[in-house]
């Protein structure tokens, strides 16, 4: 079968990012064809286990999809956790799949406790549970990647639900700063601003919204409000 096919190649292609792509191409060929016999699964099972036990990271991600389709999530769950601790490039992927997942998030950061995805997932994970901690990982965040406005904004949020109202400011600030990476972080300074009284320093910061998303119908409304 062709599928099985892109599996060996793989093993013969060594490590590549041409092997990772075959392994791929060969598990989801297979996903597509169903394994309608145990041995076809079987099969790809070897195959794939003799390619992780050489190192590709690729076919953990593999045997964690068999495992999950013959119903066992502990065992899919295993072998992607092993996955991300062997391979930084899956670190998205799993990110993607496993957003809300605590016990993957804190695995990600402890292993790269320098990327700002771990620290910003697991900051994501925390804020439902524990904002003075999400804080932090998002400052950390930060810390290694300042100008993406939208996190500036998300972290003004945080700020914000924990009372932290001058950090706030200043965190929409940072992020209308950056324009178009920043989201709604002007109308969010906004809205604060004209919520802590200061009515001038609001409408500049409509206008500033209007100048990124011109007609925005709200920053108009609040503008007109103010008798600007």
């Amino acid at each position: 079968a062709p599928h099985f096919l892109l599996l060996a190649a793989a093993l013969l292609w060594g490590q590549s990012l041409w092997s990772s792509a075959l392994l791929n191409l060969g598990y989801v060929g297979l996903m597509r064809a169903g394994w309608e016999t145990a041995g076809s699964a079987q099969e790809a099972t070897r195959l794939l286990e003799t390619a992780a036990d050489r190192g590709e990271g690729a076919a953990l991600w593999g045997l964690g999809m068999l495992a999950r389709w013959q119903g066992d999530e502990a065992r899919s769950r295993s072998l992607w956790m092993e996955q991300l601790g062997r391979t930084p490039q899956s670190l998205l992927l799993l990110y993607v799949l496993f957003a809300g997942d605590v016990e993957f998030a804190q695995e990600a950061h402890r292993l790269y406790p320098r990327s700002w995805l771990a620290a910003y997932w697991l900051g994501e994970v925390m804020a439902p549970r524990d904002l003075p901690a999400a804080i932090a990982l998002y400052e950390e965040t930060l810390a290694e990647d300042n100008a993406n406005g939208v996190r500036w904004v998300e972290l003004g949020w945080l700020y914000r639900r924990n009372g932290q109202l001058e950090q706030a400011l200043a965190a929409y600030d940072r992020g209308c700063a950056l324009r178009h990476r920043g989201g709604n972080g002007c109308w969010q300074a906004g809205l604060l601003s004209q919520e802590l009284g200061m009515n001038q320093q609001a409408a500049d910061y409509y206008r500033r919204t209007l100048r990124q998303i011109p007609g925005y119908a709200p920053a108009l409304a609040r503008l007109a409000g103010l008798g600007e």
